[in-house]
């Protein structure tokens, strides 16, 4: 079993990370991943979920809110279209541990866990 390739990659002369999913050699022979973003309707995990989507992996979202705000607003664009988007608590696994199932990768997007004083 060969690796899958790497969601993130690391730029050596600008040390930025890169939200391009190496391609496999062959996408038609290769099956799709599925992939848990925890926090995916934030910066970070948006931008993870619209790049793994449009490459062809299986893409769990999890947020408290579900489905991005924004999208209610603007529209769903179509690479949203294929992330299944779900309300859960990263806290709490008992709601999401169904999504866990058959997933290759978590990937952690959340950047404030308990918000209780950060906005006052």
């Amino acid at each position: 079993m060969t690796a899958p390739p790497p969601i993130f990659t690391l730029s050596p002369a600008t040390h930025f990370w890169s939200f391009e999913l190496a391609m496999a050699s062959s996408t038609a022979t290769t099956a799709a991943k599925k992939v848990l973003v925890v926090g995916g309707t934030g910066f970070l995990g948006l931008n993870v979920c619209r790049v793994a989507a449009m490459k062809g992996w299986e893409v769990v979202s999890l947020s408290r809110r579900g489905l991005q705000p924004s999208f209610y607003d603007r529209g769903t664009p179509d690479w949203a279209e294929k992330v299944t988007w779900v309300s859960g608590d990263s806290l709490e696994p008992s709601t999401y541990a169904e999504h866990l199932v058959g997933a290759h990768s978590v990937i952690h997007t959340v950047g404030i866990l308990m918000e209780a004083d950060y906005k006052r």
